[in-house]
């Protein structure tokens, strides 16, 4: 194998983002154009951009603009009407077929929490603790219902 070659491949991809797609159970999973365009709208990109599908859902973003990844991947989890998109820096040897997932997305429930504290940006930092704070339920987030607060998070099972 040409070794120039190789870090090639490399230095190209070493800016870029990976990460599978989580649809929620029961729907299809989104078709690659449609992916892209729910993405360019929600993420506000105005300069090229890629996505290359690698297997097993698993997509690899790729930027034109450091600036743009940046500020993507500062948000990390993005909520698209399929399901949702939780983004990490791509990892050379990165192979779908030998990954094993070590996080878990999980609805957490918090129970005798005074409804004064709910709060979205109250219960994020609450529960930023335990994980990474994808979004709140509608109940949760309305105060429409007060017995417990549910919370869907990304939690590392390592």
């Amino acid at each position: 194998m040409d070794e120039g070659l190789h870090k090639q491949g490399v230095l190209e991809l070493r800016d870029s983002l990976i990460r599978r797609v989580t649809h929620a159970r029961g729907d299809k999973p989104s078709v690659q154009a449609d992916l892209i365009k729910k993405l360019t709208a929600i993420w506000g990109v105005k300069t090229p951009w890629s996505l290359i599908p690698i297997g097993k859902g698993y997509y690899i973003f790729h930027f034109s603009c450091g600036d743009d990844r940046e500020r993507i991947f500062a948000k990390r989890t993005w909520q698209i009407k399929s399901g949702f998109l939780c983004l990490q820096r791509w990892v050379q040897d990165f192979n779908p077929y030998k990954v094993s997932s070590s996080v878990a997305q999980v609805w957490i429930r918090i129970s005798e929490l005074p409804l004064e504290y709910w709060n979205t940006n109250i219960i994020t930092t609450l529960t930023s603790a335990v994980g990474t704070v994808i979004k709140l339920d509608e109940r949760t987030a309305s105060r429409s219902m007060g017995r417990f607060a549910r919370v869907l998070m990304e939690l590392e099972l390592k």
